[in-house]
C-alpha cells in the first residue's frame, strides 16, 4: 500500500527526517512506502548512522577533479588538506563512487572516464563530424575519386571517418582536462572518501566514517567500479549493503574495469574495417581488381581482410564475458563474514551496522542473532545484486551506448556518404534513403548482431579445450562477417528498389521501424539507465519483494494458527517458521496464502504528526480484519480453501 499526500501537511521536522530517502526529490508531493521509509525513523541506532547532524560533513567533489591528471587522486588512499579542499559542502551528491584502493589507478580511471565521459565524447565527436560534413558537401575540402558498386565514378571525402574516431578516444580520456577550463560547473558532483572525508582532523574523520551510510542516503546513485577484489573487502561490502537497504531498487550502476578495454578495442577494430571498406573503393584499387564485378570482388576482399579483425574482436568479447561470469560466481558465493578488513577492529562495527539496518528495515526478525542476520544479508545480496547488474549492463552484458560507440565508424561513414551525395546534388528521395540505411545499420542492425554474438559466445564459455575454443571463435567470426556483409548488401538492394517504387518504400519504412523497435526492446535496461533513470517507487519492486517475502513468512505462522483450514499443515508451517525466532528460507515456501489478508506493516511516524491518526485508524482496521479470518467474505474463504 502507498499513500500520497501533500508535504504541506507535514511539519519541517518530518520533512528533514525523510529528505534523504531516495523517493524524495523536492518539497512537492511525498510518497511513502510502508515497507522501507518509516523504519528509518523508528530505529534509533539506524537514525544515528544516517542523520546529518552537521551539514558541513556532507561534501562532494567534481568528477573532473577526481579524474584530473589521469586519475592521480585514485593512486593511493592517503589524503591531505589539499585533496579535502577540492570538495565543498553540498545538499546531495550525484554519484557515490565505491571502489577498492588495491585496484590499479589506470583501470579505475578508464572505468570512470567511460562512465562519465562517454556522452560528452560522443557529442563532441558528432559536432566535429557535422562540421566536416558541411565543409565536404560545400566543396571547401578536396575530394577523392571512388568507384561505386555500379562502376560509376564518385567523389568521396572520408574526413569524418578519418579524423573522428581518434578524436572520440582522445575526448573520452581527456574530457576532464577540457571541462576543467571550459565548463567546470557542468561536471557531476560525486563522493570520493579521499576528498570528502577530512584526512587530518581525526575527530571529523571518525564522525564521517561513522556516518558513511549518511553519504549514501544523500546520494542519487551509486557507481561501483568492480574488480575481482570488490566483494572481498569489508568496507566496500558495507557501502553496497547501505545502498541496497537505503535505496531499494535504486540507481546502482556497476562498471567492470575490463569494459573500457572492450569498448576501445571494438571501436578501433571497427574503424579499421571501415578504412578497409574505403580503401578497396579507391579508383586505383578498383581498376586493379581482376574481376569486372566490383561488388562481388569487394565483398570477398572485405570478408578476408576483416576476418582477422573480427576474430580478435571475438577474443576480446569472450574475455569480457568470462569476466562477467566470474562476477556472477562471486555474487552467488558471497559471504560477508569472509570479507577482508585491513583494521580487524572495524569488523565488529560493520557487522553491527549491517545487522541494525536489516532489523530496522524489517528484513529479519528483531530477535534474530547476529549470525542469522548476516546470513539473511548474504541472501539479500545474492538476490538483489544480479538484478542490479542486469539493469546496469543489460541482459547481453553490454549497454546500448557502448555498442553505439563501438560501431561509431559506421555512422561517420554514413555522414561522409551524405556529404558526397550533397556534393553530387543527388535527388532528395535517394539521399534520404541512403542516409537512413546508414543510420539503421549503425544504430540498430550492428548492435543486434553484437547481442547475437554475445549469446553465441556465451554458450561456449564452459569449454576449456584451447583448440575447440579457437575453432568455435573462427566459425563465429566468419559467420559474423558473412551476416554483416549480407545485411549490408540486402539493405542497399532494398534502398534501390525504394527509390522507384512506393510499395518498396512502405516496406522499407516498416522494416526500419521494426528493427529500431527490436533494438530498443533488447537494450531497454541500459537505454533507461543511460537517459538518467532516477530511483522511484516503481523501481523498488526488485529488492522490496525480498522484504515482502520475509514479512509474509513472519506473519504466515501467526495466521495459520488461527485458521481452521488444514490445521495439521498449518501447525507444521508455523513451528518451522517461528522456531527460536528464525525465519524459514525464502525459496522454500510460497509468499502467502491466496485469499487471505496479510497483516499490514507497521508505519511509525512522529507522534505529533497529523497523518499519524489516519495511519493508526487504518492499521487498527486492517489488524482487526487479519485477526478475524472467520469473518472474511465467503468468496475469500472459498479461494483460501481451493488454494489449500
Amino acid at each position: 500500500a502507498q499513500f500520497v499526500f501533500s508535504s504541506s501537511a507535514m511539519n519541517s521536522h518530518n520533512l528533514s527526517m525523510l529528505r534523504g530517502s531516495s523517493y524524495l526529490t523536492s518539497s512537492q508531493d511525498v510518497e511513502i512506502s510502508f515497507t522501507h521509509v518509516t523504519s528509518q525513523i523508528s530505529n534509533q541506532i539506524v537514525r544515528d548512522c544516517i542523520t546529518l547532524d552537521d551539514p558541513a560533513l556532507l561534501r562532494g567533489v567534481r568528477v573532473n577533479h577526481v579524474l584530473k591528471h589521469w586519475g592521480h587522486m585514485l593512486s593511493e588512499s592517503a589524503g591531505n588538506g589539499g585533496t579535502y579542499g577540492l570538495s565543498r559542502q553540498v545538499p546531495h551528491v550525484d554519484a557515490f563512487i565505491s571502489h577498492n584502493w588495491s585496484t590499479p589507478r589506470r583501470a579505475k580511471f578508464c572505468a570512470l572516464a567511460l562512465q562519465f565521459h562517454l556522452q560528452p565524447a560522443l557529442c563532441c565527436t558528432g559536432s566535429v563530424a557535422l562540421l566536416l560534413t558541411w565543409l565536404s558537401s560545400s566543396g571547401k575540402l578536396p575530394m577523392l575519386q571512388f568507384i561505386d558498386e555500379d562502376g560509376n565514378e564518385r567523389y568521396f571525402g572520408g574526413y569524418c571517418l578519418l579524423c573522428c574516431p581518434p578524436l572520440f578516444i582522445i575526448a573520452l580520456f581527456c574530457w576532464q582536462e577540457i571541462a576543467a577550463y571550459c565548463a567546470p560547473c557542468l561536471s557531476s558532483v560525486c563522493f570520493l572518501d579521499k576528498a570528502c572525508i577530512h584526512q587530518t582532523d581525526e575527530n571529523r574523520k571518525r564522525a564521517s566514517i561513522k556516518r558513511l551510510a549518511m553519504f549514501l542516503r544523500f546520494a542519487r546513485s551509486m557507481l561501483v567500479v568492480y574488480s575481482d577484489a570488490y566483494l572481498q573487502r569489508l568496507w566496500t561490502v558495507y557501502e553496497l549493503a547501505s545502498f541496497l537497504l537505503l535505496h531499494p531498487g535504486g540507481d546502482l550502476r556497476i562498471i567492470h574495469i575490463f569494459l573500457p578495454i572492450l569498448v576501445c578495442s571494438g571501436t578501433l577494430l571497427h574503424w579499421f574495417g571501415a578504412l578497409v571498406w574505403c580503401f578497396i573503393r579507391l579508383q586505383p584499387v578498383s581498376e586493379a581488381s581482376p574481376s569486372k564485378d566490383y561488388g562481388l570482388f569487394r565483398s570477398y576482399a572485405h570478408l578476408f581482410i576483416l576476418l582477422p579483425a573480427v576474430y580478435i574482436a571475438c577474443l576480446v568479447l569472450r574475455c569480457a564475458l568470462r569476466k562477467q561470469a566470474v562476477v556472477q560466481e562471486h555474487v552467488q558465493s558471497f559471504d560477508v563474514v569472509k570479507a577482508e578488513c585491513l583494521v580487524e577492529s572495524d569488523r565488529a562495527l560493520v557487522h553491527s551496522n549491517i545487522a541494525n539496518f536489516m532489523k530496522a528495515m524489517k528484513l529479519v526478525n528483531k530477535k534474530a542473532s547476529l549470525q542469522e542476520t548476516l546470513i539473511r544479508f548474504n541472501e539479500l545480496v545474492r538476490y538483489g545484486l544480479p538484478k542490479a547488474i542486469v539493469r546496469s549492463s543489460g541482459s547481453w552484458g553490454i549497454g546500448y551506448l557502448h555498442a553505439f560507440a563501438i560501431f561509431l565508424s559506421q555512422g561517420l561513414l554514413g555522414l561522409d556518404t551524405l556529404a558526397s551525395d550533397l556534393w553530387h546534388h543527388t535527388p532528395a528521395r535517394t539521399l534520404v534513403l541512403t542516409f537512413s540505411a546508414s543510420v539503421l545499420f549503425h544504430a540498430a542492425i550492428l548492435p543486434l548482431l553484437l547481442g547475437a554474438g554475445v549469446r553465441v559466445i556465451r554458450c561456449m564459455l564452459h569449454v576449456s579445450e584451447h583448440r575447440l575454443v579457437e575453432v568455435y571463435l573462427v566459425a563465429t567470426a566468419l559467420g559474423a562477417c558473412c551476416v554483416g556483409i549480407g545485411c549490408f548488401m540486402l539493405i542497399n538492394k532494398l534502398c534501390k528498389l525504394a527509390e522507384h517504387s512506393d510499395v518498396a518504400l512502405a516496406a522499407w519504412v516498416t522494416i526500419v521501424v521494426m528493427l529500431f523497435a527490436a533494438t530498443m526492446y533488447s537494450f531497454r535496461q541500459t537505454i533507461t539507465c543511460g537517459l538518467g533513470r532516477r530511483p522511484s517507487l516503481e523501481g523498488t519492486r526488485d529488492l522490496s519483494s525480498f522484504a515482502r517475502q520475509v514479512s509474509n513468512e513472519g506473519q504466515r505462522g501467526k495466521r495459520s494458527s488461527r485458521c481452521t483450514i488444514d490445521e495439521e499443515s498449518d501447525s507444521e508451517e508455523s513451528s518451522s517458521s517461528m522456531n527460536d525466532g528464525n525465519l524459514a528460507p525464502v525459496q522454500d515456501k510460497p509468499l502467502r496464502t491466496p485469499g487471505m489478508w496479510p497483516t499490514p506493516p507497521v508505519v511509525t511516524l512522529c507522534a505529533d504528526d497529523p497523518v499519524e491518526s489516519i495511519f493508526s485508524s487504518i492499521r487498527s482496521d486492517l489488524s482487526e480484519i487479519a485477526s478475524n479470518p472467520d469473518e472474511l467474505l465467503p468468496k475469500q474463504q472459498e479461494d483460501a480453501q481451493s488454494s489449500r
